[in-house]
């Protein structure tokens, strides 16, 4: 188990060996975050996970509840992931569609969509005891967001820019599926 704050967590995954700088806080930015680098998308383009915490106070849910327990402190987590490209305006509706059919299939959705911005990306929220992040399960998330981010990036850019409509990529999907399913002859 690890503090749940920026500076140990980031002692933490440089032992893994990733790259990570802490952004201080300042005008522009209302918290302290790590920027964690990751690896390198399918077009070799730069790939960042930005971790913020938040400190929680959950005391007042245990007095509604009920519950008396010592005082504890926890963190919220966020893990976000923004992927390097930019939404075109006439593919904002595909693409919305597109991360809704995503999510839906996913035990952890977390691809959303700035309209405002243009751009896409993955949030994951969790909140923790201040001083018990199991660096397993912690791994395990990173992990698996960017097997997610990978999985999906190719499909979300080719909506998100244009090049396919999202039924040609419904399509594609389905005969992936189909091609995976297909029975195999044995000789």
């Amino acid at each position: 188990m690890i503090n749940a704050n920026l500076d140990n967590i980031k002692a933490f995954l440089e032992t893994l060996t990733y790259n990570s700088t802490i952004i201080h806080k300042s005008p522009e930015l209302p918290i302290d975050q790590l920027l964690v680098e990751l690896d390198r998308d399918a077009k070799g383009r730069e790939l960042f996970l930005l971790i913020r915490t938040a400190s929680q106070d959950l005391c007042i849910n245990d007095t509604l509840l009920g519950i008396q327990a010592p005082f504890r402190n926890y963190q919220e987590l966020q893990l976000i992931v923004t992927l390097p490209f930019y939404v075109i305006d006439a593919q904002i509706p595909d693409i919305a569609r597109f991360i809704l059919l995503i999510n839906k299939g996913m035990e952890i959705p977390g691809f959303e969509l700035s309209e405002v911005d243009h751009m896409i990306f993955f949030r994951h929220a969790f909140v923790v005891p201040e001083d018990q992040l199991d660096e397993r399960i912690f791994l395990s998330l990173i992990g698996m967001i960017e097997a997610l981010v990978g999985t999906f990036a190719h499909m979300l850019e080719s909506v998100a820019t244009g090049n396919q409509s999202l039924m040609q990529i419904i399509e594609e999907v389905k005969d992936m599926i189909e091609q995976k399913n297909k029975p195999t002859v044995a000789h």
